[in-house]
């Protein structure tokens, strides 16, 4: 059932900050967002793509404006990358804060 709730909120997530793009939404949308980030960081499995994960985050951070030059499309794709990078933040968040911190304090007792 967790595994249900993780990946319905990965995927209501994605869509909304997608839809923010196109569709002003107001101020609460943002708050939602945050909010299904976290359920996503707790309930999805993600243990074993953890790193990846946070590689995925990173780049997208890191190159979500080098299209906006590009002719026509170039601010809708930026636009996009940088709702997806809002949404993943707090997903990476938890996640690193559920699943990396419990492995990072065993290792340190070896």
């Amino acid at each position: 059932m967790t595994k249900i709730i993780g990946l319905w909120a990965f995927l209501i997530g994605l869509v909304l900050a997608i839809l923010t793009v196109f569709v002003d939404l107001g101020e609460w949308v943002v708050q939602v967002l945050l909010l299904l980030g976290i359920l996503t960081g707790i309930f999805h499995d993600i243990r074993k793509d953890i790193v990846r994960l946070g590689i995925i985050y990173l780049a997208l951070s890191a190159v979500s404006g080098a299209l906006k030059d590009l002719v026509l499309v170039g601010p809708v794709i930026t636009d996009i990358v940088a709702a997806w990078v809002g949404f993943l933040g707090p997903v990476v968040l938890t996640a690193l804060l559920m699943w990396g911190t419990p492995y990072l304090l065993i290792r340190k007792k070896s």
